[in-house]
């Protein structure tokens, strides 16, 4: 079992032990510090927790909400300050505070890597509560990192004593077992797990997890949809996805594919095939479901992603097109800055790239591999000296394979051969594990280590991607048989290979230009593009004015969702959908809403019928202005007057969004599929 967000299952534990127990304070700030973590404002908690303590230094309870608030961060040190605050002034009586104090100060030295502190901590809040599953379970996790299996059992078959319907502590059997290699058994546990609680997602995204360790491709692949099925953002099963890319591809997609037949309207399905035959090197295919994808669930990752995938297919115009989508709907978020800058990298816009990168960078300082593209982009532009700054950030940020090739590169090309040989030695020891992405084949070139290099060609070109057979054929261009990087080259493009601006402008491979095979290959390539740019949709700008009207002080909308007629309320602030408690229980009576439209929980309704609060719902449709916007996640609120409210970050998916408050207009200019 991998552990997955220490600080917030330390939060999540500490918030329900402290709230089930009622521990609030008498006085105004703590009063009013116990309401903002309610509502999930951990800024104005922490406001009103130091004005408390500026009152009285002393109390312990306040330290502990303020602890409790550092976790919200992953702020370890204010976390371990807050909580030794807290263990020194609470009550010696009341064990439940203290044990959460404890355990607390156990996750921030976990975090900071003092496994032994960590653990005596830990032990300390299950000496004053022994029956804290919650507790117990960290602990095991503790031993089970420190390889001891044994003492982790032993916390794991508490829990089952203690809780013998909760599914936790079978897992940490499972898991444990799965350590040892004991796949059987550790399968055993998973089975009675799933068997307490089949809603569980980590209980069959662990399983996968094993199976894939027995090679069993089909089991493990049902099991990551189970788990997607029930929680979409499920690690693990991310986790395991990207294992069976790698192994299992055919049957991954296979499988997803029927799932997609049978849950047509989840954006997941596809994406995970697109994702699949990127990794494959089949951008062709690749792009297909991506737009499948993007279609049913328009969104600022999905639309980043295609970006890429329009870069490698050699497709600059959609690369750019999908960046600026990707801006235009997360403004906050750099990593559409990031699409673009690579777009214009692998299109070898260099000017481009290297405006574009600078931008990113200016936006994010420390991003490593950024530097080091803008230094290869700088050295051909022939600015070298900015180039070897570039590359000497990147190492000294994060020192990667990749930086340290690209600057021996710029050494070799300057005539430094002893620089450039100490940074090839550097990469072939850091790349233990070459891939598709990675320069060893050519590195090994360059050292002269021919015999290695052609080993590592067959044993990773045994059934490789498209972009491992084309650094062979740059090998062999540069170093060895000419005729044998035509032929690589042929077999990339057949298995997917579809850079042609990248062959056409890489250096490695001036020494074969003039051969008949090589023109042979540009000419299948450019085919191949010419057939992709009649079989993709072409776009164009629609705008559409919607109308609004302003009633008590806010901007309202009229609407249907899922055919019902009413009305939202717009917020440009707003971030995320939310949906009214009333409306949504209006519309589950009658049946504008089904059981299937409420997600990741089997229960979502109070004894009484009521919708509870913080259920998310699958808005099916919503139509305003004869627009749709399809599959729309909306999160229950009680203390909602409008039916729903949407922000300009949500109704960004469907494209540029302008307001115009003096003639109460929405104006959305969006791209049109005219031809497919």
């Amino acid at each position: 079992m991998r552990r997955f967000g220490v600080l917030a299952f330390a939060l999540l534990c500490a918030v329900q032990t402290l709230l089930a127990a009622n521990k609030q304070a008498e006085t105004f700030n703590m009063q009013k510090a116990y309401e903002a973590f309610q509502n999930q404002d951990y800024q104005t908690a922490v406001d009103c927790l130091n004005k408390e303590l500026a009152d009285d230094a002393k109390n312990g309870y306040a330290y502990l909400w303020m602890a409790i608030a550092y976790t919200t961060v992953d702020d370890y040190g204010s976390m371990l300050t807050n909580s030794d605050k807290a263990i020194q002034y609470l009550p010696k009586k009341d064990k439940e505070s203290r044990g959460v104090a404890f355990n607390l100060r156990s996750s921030a030295y976990s975090g900071l890597g003092q496994q032994d502190l960590a653990l005596a901590d830990i032990s300390e809040a299950i000496n004053l509560d022994p029956k804290d599953v919650d507790y117990l379970n960290s602990r095991a996790q503790i031993y089970f990192e420190q390889f001891q299996y044994d003492l982790a059992d032993a916390d794991a078959k508490k829990i089952t004593e203690l809780e013998p319907g909760n599914p936790l502590g079978w897992l940490c059997l499972g898991r444990n077992a799965d350590a040892r290699k004991d796949y059987d058994k550790a399968i055993e546990h998973y089975n009675y797990a799933v068997k307490l609680d089949n809603s569980n997602a980590q209980s069959y995204s662990l399983r996968a997890y094993t199976y894939i360790s027995q090679k069993r491709w089909s089991e493990a692949t049902d099991d990551v949809v189970s788990a997607f099925s029930i929680d979409i953002t499920d690690g693990g099963a991310l986790d395991c996805v990207n294992t069976l890319a790698d192994s299992a591809s055919v049957v991954l997609c296979s499988k997803m594919k029927i799932q997609a037949k049978k849950d047509p309207n989840n954006s997941l399905w596809p994406f995970i095939i697109g994702a699949t035959y990127e990794k494959r090197g089949n951008m062709t295919e690749a792009l297909e479901f991506f737009n499948k994808s993007f279609d049913i669930e328009p969104s600022a990752g999905a639309a980043q992603r295609l970006s890429a995938a329009y870069s490698d297919a050699d497709n600059l115009k959609m690369a750019l097109d999908f960046a600026d989508r990707a801006i235009q709907m997360d403004s906050t978020d750099t990593d559409g800055l990031y699409s673009k800058a690579m777009a214009y990298f692998k299109a070898r816009r260099w000017e481009d790239a290297d405006r574009a990168l600078s931008i990113y960078l200016d936006a994010e300082p420390e991003r490593a591999d950024a530097y080091c593209y803008r230094g290869f982009t700088r050295d051909h532009l022939g600015k070298t000296n900015e180039a070897a700054d570039d590359y000497d950030t990147a190492i000294t940020l994060q020192p990667m394979v990749i930086s340290y090739y690209f600057r021996g590169r710029h050494y070799w090309n300057l005539g430094d051969k002893d620089k450039a040989i100490a940074d090839f030695k550097q990469a072939v020891e850091m790349d233990t594990v070459p891939d598709s992405a990675s320069p060893s084949i050519m590195l090994l070139g360059y050292l002269g280590r021919t015999d290695e290099a052609e080993a590592l060609i067959a044993e990773i070109g045994k059934d490789a991607e498209s972009m491992v057979l084309y650094n062979a054929a740059c090998y062999y261009a540069m170093f060895g048989d000419k005729q044998k990087a035509v032929d690589f080259l042929n077999q990339s493009v057949d298995k997917g290979f579809l850079r042609l601006t990248l062959l056409e402008n890489d250096s490695d491979m001036d020494s074969i230009r003039s051969m008949d095979g090589y023109k042979k290959v540009v000419e299948r390539l450019k085919s191949k593009q010419l057939k992709m740019e009649e079989e993709n949709a072409e776009y164009t700008d629609q705008t559409v004015e919607v109308p609004m009207t302003k009633e008590s002080g806010v901007f309202k909308v009229k609407c249907s969702i899922n055919g019902l007629p009413l009305h939202f309320v717009f917020d440009t602030g707003a971030a995320n959908v939310t949906i009214s408690a009333v409306e949504a229980a209006f519309m589950y009576k009658n049946n504008y809403l089904s059981d299937k439209d409420f997600m990741g929980s089997s229960s979502f309704l109070t004894a009484s019928g009521d919708i509870i609060e913080g259920s998310v719902v699958n808005l099916r449709n919503v139509n305003f202005g004869g627009l749709d916007m399809n599959n729309v996640k909306a999160t229950v609120v009680k203390t909602q007057n409008a039916p729903i409210l949407l922000g300009q970050s949500v109704l960004s998916r469907l494209g540029k969004v302008e307001i115009d408050y003096s003639s109460y207009t929405i104006r959305i200019t969006r791209k049109v599929k005219t031809t497919r």
